[in-house]
């Protein structure tokens, strides 16, 4: 993680969602997500976790998100 500088999140959010093909197993992205998030706050507990942004909203706030997160 020492070269990682920023981890941004796309959660899954029925208000907004990623359209995806249901033979991309809906319940293994849900499971998916609470492992990556439960991770995530573990580095962040631990203190080794880099920024970390939380992209909400369409795809157009979601990317100002990240442009502002990342400095751009």
């Amino acid at each position: 993680m020492a070269d990682v500088d920023l981890i941004a999140v796309v959660p899954l959010d029925p208000r907004h969602a990623i359209a995806v093909p249901d033979e991309e197993d809906p319940e293994l992205r849900e499971a998916m997500e609470d492992a990556l998030l439960e991770a995530l706050d573990d580095l962040d507990r631990d203190g080794l976790a880099p920024s970390i942004v939380t992209l909400t909203g369409n795809p157009e706030q979601r990317l100002a998100q990240l442009e502002r997160a990342a400095g751009l």
